[in-house]
């Protein structure tokens, strides 16, 4: 089976530079490139945008806490990245155009979006509210429309391609109980993913999504604290154990070998340590990217 790195090929026919970054390899480099993680103040977004970070990319954070963001950002920068913020509702239209109004004004190109932002709410359905069915939608499924849809814009412009990756869950797949706004949020997800790969192929733009599986974040605290389920997890995961963020830091090889990705309308269920064994086929997928 073939393995192929979403990011891939976006450095094609670069230059060698002087590397920003002792993670970065002369076969994935993505000096010069800028990269938008939404949600990325803490937690896997702010993992991911390290990773892209190491690989050379230039960072534009996203949160709606101001300090948290701020603290992320001086974070990495302490790491020797390149970081931007950009503090906005990623639920509000209004909002993500105005932000994106900014990067143009700032002369800030987006060429990888990560639409990771995302919300959780434990309810039965039957006492589920309307509000609060909406607030997990609108964070879960249609930022990654709205931001995608601003990204993509000027990706189409640019005419030199550009990759977007949104991220899912194991729930893009498999349902469980007193999580259903989530888990309707996440299957869309890998629908959207696909409408984008079927609009913005033929400019360039790769769309694909990560499904993780249970991480060892804020958002899983009330799981992590159940032993009966950390339990069930942990013994149906091949590695017996959990995942935190910066697992997905994690190279891996081979996939770099490919001098162009053209991988796009895919759904990877990454599963090296975190998704219970049932329900096959699955592919282990990082997202950092060798």
């Amino acid at each position: 089976m073939k393995y192929h790195s979403i990011l891939q090929g976006i450095g094609k026919n670069r230059k060698t530079v002087q590397h920003p970054s002792p993670h970065v390899t002369s076969s994935f480099d993505l000096s010069g490139r800028t990269a938008l993680v939404t949600g990325s103040s803490r937690g896997l977004g702010h993992a991911i945008a390290e990773g892209l970070a190491q690989a050379g990319a230039r960072l534009v954070l996203n949160g709606m806490d101001t300090e948290r963001l701020a603290l992320g950002a001086a974070a990495l920068r302490a790491k020797g990245h390149h970081v931007d913020e950009a503090a906005f509702d990623v639920t509000d239209e209004a909002a993500v155009r105005a932000a994106f109004a900014r990067l143009d004004d700032a002369g800030i190109e987006i060429d990888i979006l990560v639409n990771n932002a995302g919300i959780q709410l434990r309810k039965p359905l039957v006492e589920l509210s309307l509000a609060e069915w909406d607030k997990v939608l609108n964070t879960n499924l249609t930022s990654a429309f709205l931001v995608g849809r601003e990204a993509a814009k000027r990706m189409i412009a640019r005419g030199r391609g550009g990759k977007v990756i949104n991220i899912g869950s194991l729930t893009s797949e498999a349902a469980r109980a007193t999580v259903a706004p989530y888990t309707a949020a996440k299957g869309g997800i890998k629908m959207l993913t696909r409408a984008m790969a079927a609009e913005w192929a033929e400019h360039g733009i790769q769309a694909n999504a990560i499904g993780p599986g249970y991480m060892a974040t804020e958002m899983n605290t009330a799981l992590q604290g159940n032993p009966a389920f950390d339990a069930w997890v942990k013994g149906r995961t091949p590695a017996l154990a959990g995942a935190g963020p910066t697992s997905w830091q994690a190279p891996r090889s081979g996939w770099h070998r490919r001098p162009r990705s053209t991988s796009t309308a895919r759904s990877f269920t990454w599963m090296a340590a975190c998704w219970p064994c049932f329900e096959p086929p699955f592919l282990s997928f990082p997202l950092t990217f060798p």
